[in-house]
C-alpha cells in the first residue's frame, strides 16, 4: 500500500456561462437545486478538501477542450 498517494479529481470544466451549470432552464421551480458553475466548482472544493483532512497531496484538474495539455499536467503530477 501507498503511504502517501496523491490523488487528482478530474472533472469537465465549464465551457460556457449559464445561469445553471447544465446550460437549461430547470423545469420544476420547486427544486431547491443550484445547478450554477461556481456551485459547480464549490461542489468540487468540498469533495477535495474532504479528501485532503486523510491524504497531504489532493488535487483537482479540468479537462477542457486541450486534451494534450490536460495529460501532460495529469503526467507531470505522477498521480498514484
Amino acid at each position: 500500500m501507498i503511504d502517501n498517494p496523491r490523488i487528482i479529481i478530474c472533472y469537465n470544466e465549464p465551457v460556457r456561462f449559464y445561469s445553471n451549470y447544465i446550460g437549461k432552464e430547470i423545469k420544476n421551480s420547486a427544486e431547491d437545486v443550484d445547478l450554477s458553475e461556481s456551485e459547480f466548482i464549490k461542489e468540487i472544493k468540498f469533495i477535495e478538501s474532504g479528501l485532503a483532512e486523510r491524504y497531504e497531496q489532493v488535487y483537482s484538474l479540468p479537462l477542457n477542450h486541450n486534451l494534450e495539455s490536460f495529460i501532460q499536467k495529469v503526467r507531470s503530477s505522477s498521480p498514484d
